[in-house]
Formats: structure tokens, C-alpha cells, sequence
């Protein structure tokens, strides 16, 4: 048992790093990929679906949260959990802030 929660713990810290990871947004003209050029609607697009997925994630991390301090009376699993939720809010937001940053560089009328 004791195994199954560290898996599950430490599979959840890993998913944590690859979304972080993910949403740190592009660097510099060549981080599009392969000489492709996306639109700023594209990237706020990208953005805002990753936002999305983020706080799916953490809602899932505070209901796991809630598990733990009820059901298995596990109060360290349950403080993990919404560490890791909050975790996931902050990076949201900060995708949320890069896609409305791009949005402002989309011509009026345009629609993605």
C-alpha cells in the first residue's frame, strides 16, 4: 500500500514537471519548430487550452486532497495534494497571462 501511494506520488510530481515545463512558452523566433511560423492567435490559442488542462489537473489534485484527509486519514498525502493543485493553479495563470499577451498581437475581426 505504502509502495502504490509513492508511485502515485511520485508519478504526480512528474507530470507536474513536464506541464511546468511545457507552459514556459517560447524563448526566441526559432522555438515555433522546424522554420514554421504560428500566428500569435495559434500561440494564445496553445496557451489558453494548456490553462485549461492545468486546472483540470488541479482539480483532480484537490479532490485526491480531500480523499486523503477523509478517507485515508492521511493528512501528509492530503497537504501534497494541494501543494501540487496550487502548483498547477500558478502555472495556469501564467498561461493564461502569455495567451492574453498574445492575443493583444492578433488584427481585430481575426478568429482562431
Amino acid at each position: 500500500m505504502k509502495q502504490r501511494h509513492l508511485l502515485l506520488g511520485s508519478g504526480l510530481v512528474l507530470i507536474a514537471a513536464v506541464l511546468g515545463g511545457c507552459a514556459t512558452g517560447p524563448s526566441g523566433p526559432d522555438t515555433a519548430g522546424a522554420g514554421m511560423n504560428r500566428s500569435p492567435s495559434e500561440i494564445a490559442f496553445h496557451y489558453r487550452q494548456q490553462a485549461a488542462e492545468l486546472r483540470d489537473m488541479a482539480r483532480r489534485l484537490e479532490l485526491e486532497a480531500e480523499w486523503y484527509a477523509t478517507v485515508a486519514k492521511n493528512e501528509e498525502g492530503a497537504k501534497r495534494s494541494r501543494e501540487m493543485a496550487k502548483s498547477f493553479r500558478d502555472t495556469a495563470d501564467e498561461a493564461d497571462q502569455r495567451a492574453r499577451q498574445y492575443q493583444r498581437q492578433v488584427p481585430h475581426n481575426q478568429v482562431f
